[in-house]
């Protein structure tokens, strides 16, 4: 039975009702509802008598008035968000008035709202990247995890402090004080304007020291011209910055001996003639290599060989002055530039380094193993000179003291540079011409095999000479005269030439190896060498993808338009391109982003000691995720042993060449089934 309400409350009760919202009045001792208003019908889903008839629809437990929000469950089962404000309806009474309005959406809000900054607060939680936001004072309002970690790791709180705090000290990059004003976040507080990737070293509460990349960006609110706060990303590049640092003293140094490399060398060389041509004087270049060093390499092996190269680096630079240079060329190959030293001076110095060679006698079997040296010199003064001349000088005298039966000294003056390097360059140029026009050249193959399976999946193609006594020469020999005479196009055509043949007459017989061609600078940019490629592959009907052209990074292209026009021709046409020697120069990303290429060969000085050094770790590792993020597969050259594939394999590396693998060899019949 339907109870009216009191006729007290009509007014109000309608009221409410017109507004949307609900009401029940209960008999608070029974908690039977006594009174319904459509809206909570509405609410419910129920109707008004069977609202009445219900023992309850909220559970109001008190007599006291108050607000807060609950469920009520649905005739149809579902659940409903309402704000439920209670109170009594006059005094010494035991009705209560329930008003009842729906709430959901304001409830879905406040939910999706939680949730976001729950999201937000994981994020920011999971960054490695310091977050803060700081107000127009430069007081810290807020901080994540990394950023507390990366600015005072000892666990004092961020929050509160200022960038004026005389906790942190910063430094710019060179070390010196970095002024309050030139900070990052005050330059936006100032300006509104952002800063991106400042880099600047910090001074920590704790007293340890960090560098960090700071990027800033404005809040701003309306058309205000500046920020009301700034939020500030920190990230730690101390790790970055080291590593940096070894590779750039890696592109001048050997990585073994930690001595000048031959760039270095080179350079050093070419200063100190530049200086003695204008202001005068004179000095003398040395260069030798161990005469009996194979030995020891043969007998005890490479580790062997290495750990006496260490030991020899430190011996030759205790014996010189601070002003000399000495520097590891290659090899058991080293040099030495004498600045202010007359030819006497010089010898005397090569004496003392033969003597400290012989002296410094690594152990075969418990007993020492006397080693010797052949040394060159070429002196120099009063006038300009080459320094490439100059050490063909050397080189040519180093090689008359072999010649005279070893542990000698040779010597060369700047009067004879010209004479004998031109003879040495007019002997391989006539060679060379000779090996061309018989096509007598010699192709060598070095098989490339996947990492994941060991299978053999393409060959790099070796060129090699023989001389007059049947003895293979490399290319190294005489690949630089070619260079000087313009011959290196004409070798280059021939090798793709040959190359193209080889996948023809291998394809006939069910072999579909791939083959890698090396090609020089001045042949990337040559037109002639391009249409010859067209043609050969069309008269041919190879599969173009099964020919690679390898360009090495260190190369100088000249023309990086005309090499890109080469490049992108060729690719439309199927052909593959593989960047040799990768990581050696710091040419490597500025070809990445200019050629069209498919494998990334990564240097052999990355890859010997890859199983024991950190740097060359790295660096691998980086080059494997720059290949794989464009899409490139990557090579390892000089692999030498199994522990070295498992740090490719490691890494994610995709393919392998070295003497572990397979060493070069003379080409075979095409009959045999095998390069």
């Amino acid at each position: 039975m339907r109870t009216e309400p009191l006729a007290l409350h009509d007014a109000v009760l309608d009221a409410h009702g017109r507004l949307g919202q609900g009401i029940l009045i209960v008999d608070a001792p029974s908690g039977r509802i006594v009174h319904a208003n459509e809206a909570i019908a509405g609410l419910s889903g129920y109707t008004i008598e069977e609202l009445l008839e219900m023992p309850s629809l909220i559970e109001l437990g008190f007599s006291e008035a108050s607000e807060w929000d609950t469920v009520i469950q649905r005739k149809d089962g579902t659940v409903l968000d309402v704000e439920v404000a209670v109170t009594s309806v006059e005094a010494e009474s035991d009705l209560l008035v329930a008003l009842v309005r729906d709430v959901t959406r304001r409830k879905a809000a406040e939910r999706a709202l939680s949730e976001s900054e729950e999201r937000h607060s994981v994020v920011l939680g999971a960054l490695h990247e310091g977050v803060l936001m700081v107000d127009r004072l430069g007081r810290v309002l807020a901080a994540n995890p990394a950023a507390q970690r990366i600015l005072n790791p000892d666990g004092g709180d961020l929050i509160g402090n200022t960038i004026a705090d005389p906790s942190w000290q910063a430094t710019h990059e060179d070390g010196s004080p970095l002024a309050l004003e030139d900070f990052p976040v005050s330059i936006t507080l100032a300006t509104g304007a952002p800063c991106s990737d400042r880099v600047m070293g910090l001074h920590r509460p704790d007293g340890t020291h960090t560098w960090v990349s700071v990027n800033t960006q404005g809040v701003f609110q309306g058309d205000e011209e500046l920020p009301r706060a700034v939020v500030i990303s920190v990230s730690d590049v101390t790790e970055r910055r080291s590593f940096e640092a070894e590779l750039r003293f890696l592109a001048d140094h050997d990585a073994l001996t930690g001595l000048p490399n031959r760039r270095r060398f080179h350079d050093e060389l070419q200063r100190h003639l530049a200086f003695t041509a204008r202001y005068g004087g004179e000095g003398a270049v040395l260069l030798f290599d161990l005469d009996n060093f194979k030995y020891l390499n043969d007998t005890q092996g490479h580790k062997a060989g290495d750990q006496y190269l260490v030991s020899l680096a430190r011996v030759l630079t205790e014996r010189l002055r601070q002003t000399d240079v000495v520097a590891r060329l290659g090899g058991d190959e080293f040099g030495v530039l004498l600045p202010a030293a007359s030819p006497v001076q010089a010898r005397r110095v090569a004496e003392v380094l033969a003597e400290a060679v012989r002296e410094h006698a690594p152990l075969v079997a418990g007993q020492p193993v006397k080693l010797s040296t052949s040394i060159g010199i070429a002196c120099f003064g009063h006038g300009a000179a080459d320094p490439d001349e100059l050490l063909a000088a050397a080189d040519l005298a180093m090689y008359d003291a072999k010649e005279t039966g070893r542990d000698r000294i040779g010597m060369a003056s700047a009067e004879t540079v010209d004479e004998r390097s031109l003879k040495a360059r007019m002997h391989w140029l006539e060679r060379i011409r000779r090996a061309l026009d018989d096509e007598s050249f010699v192709v060598y193959t070095q098989p490339i095999a996947d990492i994941a399976t060991g299978a053999i999946s393409q060959y790099e193609l070796l060129l090699r000479m023989q001389d007059d006594h049947g003895q293979v020469v490399p290319a190294t020999a005489f690949l630089a005269t070619a260079e000087r005479f313009d011959l290196v196009q004409e070798i280059d055509r021939w090798m793709v030439r040959r190359a193209i043949h080889l996948i023809a007459e291998r394809s006939a017989h069910g072999s579909h190896h791939k083959l890698e061609v090396n090609i020089s600078a001045k042949s990337i940019a040559d037109p002639d060498l391009t249409a010859m490629i067209e043609a050969e592959l069309s008269e041919s009907g190879i599969d173009p993808s099964l020919l690679i052209l390898e360009i090495t990074e260190t190369t100088a292209i000249a023309n990086m338009d005309e090499a890109v026009e080469f490049a992108t021709r060729l690719s439309r046409l199927g052909c593959g391109f593989a960047l040799d020697d990768f990581g050696r120069g710091f040419g490597s990303f500025y070809y990445l982003k200019h050629l069209p290429l498919n494998y990334l060969k990564i240097d052999g000085d990355f890859i010997r000691n890859l199983a024991h050094n950190l740097v060359d770790q790295q660096v691998v590792k980086a080059v494997v995720q720059v290949a794989r993020a464009l899409g490139y597969q990557t090579i390892a050259e000089c692999v030498q042993d199994e522990a070295t594939i498992l740090a490719l394999r490691h890494y994610g590396v995709d393919y392998m060449q070295g003497y572990h693998v397979g060493r070069p060899r003379a080409l075979r019949p095409a009959s045999s089934g095998l390069l």
